[in-house]
């Protein structure tokens, strides 16, 4: 499957590396007959860039993916790098209970690694002024009473910030406020016993290419290479276009652009990168991912 997703029900689906990393959509609404020929792909686990609430929110459905993957939410160590302990799981169901902390070995996971974490909130909370952040307090009160998935709390920032910042700034955004997510991602890829991984997000399009991007790094690749890649989600896209206006756009009223992935803004995440931290690798080691941990996932997934 080295071309776009053949799974009408997974978008966004293909190879960064074949037979060892899958990136696509999220996987809760594939068919009974698309899981089975996803499964042919012999995904051991997949590493997922949402919340667990996030994911559990969608009531009523039968996500396949259930069926042969425990649900395990991962948190980076407090201390990253050199003499750092094993990322944190906490499992859900399954022989081990709620709480557990360990590295897991084996078996078929859905691990959940959250790149909106409260860090992240917080700081984006705390770039308007203080009477617009009381205002916004009223909407956020709003949802948790309606339980929306903080959707009027979300379309005020959306209005009064994010669409102004622009897509471009959400990226740079992650990078500088979910470096735990991102280095927890790319530990669970640096363990063969997790591959052959499918990657996802919500369209498989943003965290997920940013993670990509620094998998992609760390193999050698090229800007070019990288910026080519992280377009191909154009195509990848088309199939949900009316979902991502639905999710994006009419749920939460971000702009339009929120659903493109246009070549301009991985060069200007890239461009970012460079400015401020020299190459990716130079960043990768910034936030604790090693040189020889970036050795070991190249070896990893080449293999």
């Amino acid at each position: 499957m080295a071309g776009s997703s053949v799974l009408k029900s997974l978008p966004n689906l293909r190879s960064v590396v074949p037979g060892r990393l899958y990136r696509s959509s999220r996987p809760d609404l594939i068919t009974e007959k698309d899981y089975g020929t996803f499964r042919q792909l012999g995904v051991r686990c997949i590493v997922d860039f949402r919340s667990v609430g996030e994911y559990r929110i969608v009531k009523g459905k039968t996500k396949y993916v259930d069926e042969d993957f425990r649900v395990v939410k991962v948190s980076a160590p407090k201390k990253r790098g050199d003499g750092a302990k094993g990322l944190r799981y906490r499992h859900y169901g399954g022989p081990k209970a709620p709480g557990h902390n360990g590295d897991v070995k084996s078996g078929s996971f859905h691990y959940f690694v959250n790149f909106f974490n409260m860090h992240y909130v917080w700081t984006v909370f705390g770039r308007l002024p203080w009477y617009m952040q009381l205002y916004s307090l009223m909407y956020l009160v709003c949802d948790l009473i309606f339980q929306t998935n903080y959707k009027h709390f979300v379309r005020f920032y959306a209005r009064n910030l994010l669409n102004k910042a622009g897509l471009i700034n959400q990226y740079i955004d992650i990078v500088e406020l979910s470096q735990g997510a991102i280095y927890s991602a790319l530990k669970l890829l640096s363990d063969p016993q997790n591959l052959p991984a499918d990657i996802c997000c919500a369209h498989g399009k943003d965290r997920t290419g940013i993670v990509v991007t620094m998998v992609m790094a760390c193999l050698g690749m090229s800007r070019e290479q990288i910026i080519e890649e992280y377009a191909r989600s154009e195509a990848g896209l088309s199939p949900m276009t009316d979902r991502l206006n639905e999710e994006i756009c009419e749920r939460f009223h971000m702009d339009v652009s929120f659903t493109t992935a246009k070549a301009s803004t991985m060069r200007g995440l890239l461009d970012y990168i460079d400015k401020q931290y020299g190459s990716i690798p130079d960043y990768l080691e910034s936030i604790g991912f090693s040189r020889a941990e970036q050795e070991q996932l190249k070896k990893n997934l080449l293999e």
